[in-house]
């Protein structure tokens, strides 16, 4: 890959200059896309969660004020609840703001001597947009691993969600 000063320094082709930035857009749109999608199916999970830990805390927790530790399914029935809680809380560090790149460039980047002043745009014109695709690099691999990191997450949340009702099936065996 070219560094900055290896773009510079050359001869950069105007359309696929144009190309290479139009295609790290898309890549990075993506990202942002898939930010999105995850922090949704996350939204959908932590009502369902809120719900069911609710009612399953509140059985296990009647159960056990008027048994104590006499009737065992309360605690299985806390148990339950404790899953989902704890998938609430996982839920929870999905929606934590995480960098991610945004699709377009800061005004700085253009608003420099010799980039927005500049007489012949035949030359200039390709370098800005390879050192915008250069930059979306950063933007992009920011985005992906913050989404990485949401998918980790969701996927444990899954796991205390499918744990919870698991537990209940305890009570078959009592």
């Amino acid at each position: 890959m070219m560094t900055l000063e290896q773009i510079q320094a050359s001869n950069i082709n105007l359309d696929m200059a144009r190309e290479a930035l139009t295609q790290a857009d898309k890549r990075l749109a993506d990202t942002l896309a898939n930010k999105d999608a995850l922090e949704r199916k996350a939204a959908a999970l932590f009502g369902g969660y809120v719900t069911g830990a609710l009612a399953l805390t509140g059985v296990g927790a009647t159960m056990f004020k008027e048994d104590g530790l006499d009737n065992p399914m309360s605690l299985v029935f806390l148990m339950a609840g404790g899953f989902l809680l704890a998938g609430l809380i996982v839920l929870a560090f999905v929606f934590y703001d995480r960098q991610y790149g945004a699709l377009g460039s800061d005004p700085e980047i253009w608003l420099q001597p010799g980039t927005i002043d500049v007489q012949n745009s035949a030359t200039a014109l390709p370098h800005m947009l390879a050192y915008q695709t250069y930059h979306h690099l950063a933007r992009i691999a920011a985005g992906q691993k913050a989404n990485s990191k949401k998918v980790d997450l969701l996927q444990w949340a899954i796991f205390f969600g499918i744990a919870a009702p698991l537990s209940l099936a305890l009570l078959l065996f009592r």
